[in-house]
């Protein structure tokens, strides 16, 4: 039987005011599944002052599960109104690299008994004694590569890839939604008011000494000017 390695790339479009709780269900239904059946790779989620952003989600699943597994997803988003905008499903065929895998780690088995044996039995210098043992060690470094590689190889098989995009679209509009707007531009007016009297008080704190400095001195120098005009040359 073929031995195919699957990855699945999906893309969906979410309301930006879903977009965090949705890719949290997501994951929840990952981890609900347990390690055993799904892993997570990697998440991440950027948003910006107004809510838009996008968010990204990779995990693998085990490979019996993984059509099902999608349409889980797709359910999630089109609760949370949003859409898909891509699907892509790839399959690469291993077998040829798991045979051959195999076939490699037969040999080196071979290789390491024989090695073996010879170094138990055969007698000769230090040198040819030492030889030996690094031929022994080099083959049996061989033999855990390989035997890593099938691992991977497998494990590729057995557990399917999922790369998920998120991109955020405009926020759905309910009542909840418009009135926090709402609520958020009269505390942001609000603000602003508060800001420009409290820089009016300063203003008016800072001058108040030198008006009462200036306005006695004022006046003073206006009355000497009045009674040097009244008095006769």
């Amino acid at each position: 039987m073929p031995q195919l390695a699957y990855a699945w790339s999906l893309g969906f479009l979410i309301p930006e005011d879903k977009l965090a709780s949705t890719q949290d269900r997501h994951r929840g239904l990952c981890e609900d599944m347990g390690a055993a059946r799904c892993q997570i790779l990697s998440l991440e989620r950027g948003t910006g002052t107004d809510q838009t952003g996008a968010g990204s989600l990779k995990l693998r699943v085990v490979s019996s599960e993984a059509r099902a597994f999608s349409s889980e997803l797709s359910k999630v988003i089109e609760d949370a109104g949003g859409r898909s905008t891509d699907t892509k499903v790839e399959g690469e065929d291993v077998s040829k690299s798991i045979v051959d895998t195999q076939a490699r780690i037969k040999q080196r088995e071979l290789l390491v008994a024989r090695l073996t044996a010879v170094l138990r039995t055969r007698k000769g210098s230090v040198s040819e004694l030492v030889e030996a043992e690094r031929s022994v060690t080099a083959a049996q470094e061989d033999l855990e590569q390989a035997h890593a590689w099938l691992k991977t190889q497998q494990g590729r098989v057995a557990m399917s890839e999922f790369d998920i995009r998120y991109l955020a679209i405009a926020p759905s509009a309910n009542a909840g939604s418009v009135g926090a707007q709402l609520g958020d531009a009269t505390q942001a007016s609000a603000a602003t008011f508060l800001i420009g009297l409290r820089a009016v008080f300063t203003l008016a704190i800072y001058l108040l000494p030198w008006v009462l400095l200036v306005f006695p001195l004022g006046m003073l120098v206006r009355w000497l000017r009045r009674k040097g005009e009244r008095t006769p040359a």
